[in-house]
């Protein structure tokens, strides 16, 4: 048994193993934006840009929900026609969710 000091008296108490938590392993990567943007373009691939930009935004908003504007990309010599491609693709493999409306950027939410 071991016993604990309160208030001048020793006092009895029992050591209980509490179970171990168990940690969600989860595969995840983290790379600085310009390496990833720098690295999709060595190997021209714009729709990696398009990707990297996209998980930054969801990063940033702190949210699975973010408006995916042509802005970014247009800084980073990637067309709207190519993001368009891009979020096609990935919708139809069933990555993303896309919400579009005529002359406004699309909402994305990446689907987990």
């Amino acid at each position: 048994m071991n016993y604990v000091m309160r208030d001048g008296r020793r006092i009895e108490v029992e050591t209980i193993e509490a179970p171990a938590r168990k940690r969600r392993q989860a595969d995840f990567v983290m790379l600085p934006r310009r390496w990833g943007v720098k690295a999709a373009r060595a190997i021209k691939s714009p729709k990696a840009i398009v990707l990297i930009e996209l998980l930054h935004s969801v990063w940033r908003a702190k949210s699975d929900t973010v408006t995916f504007s042509n802005d970014r990309l247009k800084g980073e010599g990637v067309s709207r026609q190519t993001k368009h491609r891009a979020l096609r693709e990935w919708e139809a493999a069933g990555l993303i969710c896309v919400e579009r409306q005529r002359g406004r950027a699309p909402v994305v939410t990446i689907l987990r």
